[in-house]
């Protein structure tokens, strides 16, 4: 089986279609994958679409990768996929399209129109010897960064955090498993392990640096477990997830990474088959039955089992010279009786001519698609044959109405697939948050308009460049573990703690993005003021757009500059350009 093997693609869907060959599919008429399931893009849920007819012109396929609505809190995400059809698995015999940087909203698709040529894909399948067609995607998160989504803030939160665990920075309890000694913050351990904090009894500890040695579980795991705990992801090769970190993840509770490991899939294999009849006649005719209705036509009648004819009549002209036996003409004629043309019928027929002792001729006619109006007639070019002894028939029908059923299964690609990659932001985001909330392990104040509020030192640090010089050297708010914010209100501050805790921006007032934006500035959180920044545009009118060029200006804020004065070209008669 091949899946995608490159990088750049975290998850393969493969869609094998069997009996494509007999779908009566008209122009206009699609057949739709089974959805599945991409977690890389916020668990969004995508199906394919291909129309055989084509939506615009009838000699090309289309092809449509689609998002389905729902199944989603994420509104739109960008992505890179890629698009393959192939007849028997070679890519010697394929087409394939690679789209990148794609925005996708709920119930949208993207994909081509025209695809494939029919008359292509009638050339690859006549190659492959097949009636089946295989189509891959190959689909992943998109490295651009444009507008903002509501996964941005969620990823930088990971990003964030899984950069203060991988350099160890403020940190405040020693783990000693095998060893080696693997460093990390109480706080985020009360977080997203309570039940390992509980058990090293580093809720209670009142010593700076805890050290606690780990054991029953291995140097692999624990550092996964901990990569996972502090980021939200798993970015590992199958063959390089440690064997104990499912059983690890349930003795310390890790409900979000036991479902994922258990539910997650890395492929997709869906198999779509066509309600399809099989009969099968074979009618021997034997040299003196030939010669005595010499000119004449011979009729079978066979009834059939079939759902959708009565009986399969054939009849048989051939003309033969009685003193050579040679066959100068010939045909046949197929009626189905009862046949009502609801469907595509396949014909094959095979024609032998055998003396008493062997086979002297075995001719393979080829395989007619029938539909509505076409004439159940083929002639028979065996002119010169001679007929010693008998003359064999054989005719292969096959029914389809078009009537499919789908089948899914999912699992983890082999160890040959680089990376295996799942994560839950939102989890994360849950954990973390609910620390700004309790007292739990609080280790620095903000005190802003007589404010306090409580919070924690690690958390500053890894969110803001600002706070982490603040706290990494010998200043006042580092000895006395606490700062004085004097320009901003305390309801600017909550908000930013807020976001600074779960990665998450809440719907704003345009006040409230005004004030926060240029706290954002202040303590460099980018994303963060990414955000306001977008939301601010959005907002942008001819009554606020000076004060939000002036903003951008003096936050050198380029993308904002640039929109102001796109909206200024579009509407300067209507804005008081005085103070300017």
């Amino acid at each position: 089986m091949q899946y995608y093997s490159n990088k750049e693609y975290e998850v393969s869907f493969r869609w094998e279609i069997e009996d494509f060959t007999l779908s009566p599919l008209k122009r206009g008429e699609k057949l739709c994958s089974p959805s599945f399931t991409v977690s890389t893009l916020g668990a969004t849920k995508w199906y394919l679409v291909l129309i055989p007819e084509g939506t615009i012109d009838p000699a090309y396929m289309s092809l449509y990768l689609c998002r389905e609505n729902g199944g989603s809190k994420i509104k739109r995400v960008t992505a890179n996929f890629k698009l393959e059809l192939c007849t028997d698995g070679n890519l010697l015999r394929s087409k394939s399209q690679t789209c990148k940087d794609i925005s996708f909203g709920e119930k949208d698709s993207w994909g081509y129109e025209k695809f494939l040529r029919r008359k292509e894909l009638d050339t690859m399948l006549e190659q492959s010897c097949v009636r089946s067609i295989i189509i891959r995607c190959g689909i992943c998160a998109s490295n651009i960064k444009s507008k903002w989504t509501e996964n941005a803030g969620l990823q930088n939160l990971s990003d964030n955090f899984l950069s203060v665990y991988e350099s160890g920075q403020f940190s405040d309890v020693v783990l000693h498993c095998e060893d080696t000694d693997v460093m990390a913050h109480r706080c985020i351990l009360a977080a997203r392990l309570p039940k390992l904090s509980l058990q090293l009894g580093l809720l209670n500890s009142e010593t700076l640096v805890a050290r606690c040695d780990i054991v029953n579980i291995s140097l692999p795991a624990l550092k996964c477990i901990l990569f996972y705990a502090y980021s939200g992801k798993m970015n590992l090769p199958p063959s390089e997830i440690p064997p104990d970190l499912l059983v690890v993840a349930i003795r310390y509770e890790l409900w979000d990474l036991i479902q994922k490991m258990k539910t997650y899939p890395s492929f997709y294999l869906a198999t779509t088959i066509f309600n399809v009849e099989h009969e099968s006649v074979s009618w021997r005719i034997d040299k003196s039955s030939l010669l005595k209705n010499n000119n004449f036509s011979l009729v079978r009648i066979v009834p059939s089992v079939s759902l959708y004819i009565d009986s399969i009549v054939i009849t048989c002209y051939l003309n033969m010279d009685p003193k050579t036996n040679l066959v100068e003409a010939g045909g046949i004629n197929i009626f189905l009786s009862g046949f009502e043309k609801k469907c595509s019928v396949s014909l094959s027929w095979w024609i032998s001519v055998n003396s008493q002792e062997s086979t002297l001729l075995n001719l393979y006619v080829g395989n007619h698609l029938f539909t509505d109006h076409n004439q159940w007639y083929i002639p028979l070019d065996i002119r010169g044959v001679p007929v010693e002894h008998c003359l064999d028939l054989i005719c292969e029908l096959d029914f389809c109405d078009g009537i499919s059923s789908s089948t899914i299964r999912e699992g983890w690609t082999s160890s040959k697939t680089p990376v295996s990659h799942f994560n839950d932001f939102s989890t994360l985001s849950n954990n973390l948050s609910g620390l700004l909330f309790t007292s739990n392990c609080y280790d620095f104040v903000i005190v802003c308009e007589n404010q306090t509020f409580p919070v924690h030192a690690i958390v500053l640090a890894a969110r803001s460049p600002v706070f982490n010089r603040m706290l990494q050297y010998d200043m006042i708010e580092r000895r006395c573990r606490r700062v004085i914010i004097e320009d901003a209100r305390s309801t600017i501050v909550q908000l930013m703690l807020s976001y600074m805790y779960s990665g998450i921006v809440r719907d704003l007032k345009y006040g409230e993005a005004f004030d926060l934006y240029r706290a954002a500035d202040k303590y460099d959180m980018s994303v963060l003021k990414e955000r306001c920044s977008w939301f601010l545009m959005s907002s942008m009118n001819v009554r606020n757009v000076r004060c939000l060029l002036a903003l951008a200006y003096f936050h050198s804020d380029t993308v904002m500059i640039k929109h102001a004065f796109k909206f200024l070209e579009k509407t300067y008669l209507h804005v008081d350009l005085g103070s300017f």
